[in-house]
């Protein structure tokens, strides 16, 4: 996107700055990054999941959900998917990073949501949800289960049937396409105290 790109200084001597991008067209926050170092912990993750949120909601980004995040260096980053209606939209996808010292925003990045964020007709599931568990190619046990929009190769996007399951001492996501009942991805959950990775 082509974008203004701002650096915020105390002074021209500080080390510790604030940079960003903000879209020529809408004027949309692009990406945001501050350099300043971070303290000890005083916020729990949830905490700072939950102010990542109202972020979100303040500068015009509603309807995100958050779904998977990491803990380091002090400061927690959040991958928030965009919902319209019960369908979680992958693809939309915006990263926020907020420091677990004060709850300050640390690092935010939209390029995923405003690459393909648009009004979608999302058709009715062409197999229920029942078929689609049936399609799934482990011997796994379903814990939940939702619709999601995926990204596939060629920056095409798919509706799927979302499947939480356990595989004898793992978890995994398994996306079953809800128009041919094809499994379209399979993901194993990485779950350690830091955050959740997909992998």
């Amino acid at each position: 996107f082509p974008s203004y790109i701002i650096e915020l200084r105390k002074n021209e001597k500080e080390e510790s700055y604030i940079t960003m991008a903000i879209t020529k067209k809408g004027g949309k926050l692009l990406w945001m990054l501050d350099t300043r170092s971070v303290g000890d912990e005083k916020i729990s993750n949830q905490e700072a999941i939950k102010i990542g949120k109202n972020f979100l909601d303040k500068i015009g980004f509603k309807n995100m959900e958050a779904t998977y995040s990491e803990e380091y260096d002090g400061q927690l980053v959040v991958n928030f998917a965009y919902r319209e209606g019960d369908v979680i939209v992958y693809t939309d996808l915006i990263k926020v990073k907020v420091s677990l010292e004060d709850g300050s925003i640390r690092g935010f990045e939209a390029d995923g949501y405003l690459t393909n964020h648009h009004d979608r007709n999302i058709l009715e599931p062409q197999i229920t949800e029942n078929e689609a568990q049936n399609m799934i190619s482990i011997d796994a046990k379903v814990k939940k289960s939702r619709l999601a929009i995926i990204p596939t190769e060629g920056s095409n996007e798919v509706l799927c049937y979302e499947f939480l399951v356990n595989y004898r001492e793992d978890t995994f996501l398994v996306y079953v396409n809800t128009e041919n009942g094809e499994e379209e991805k399979i993901l194993q959950l990485i779950i350690k105290e830091q955050g959740i990775l997909m992998i």
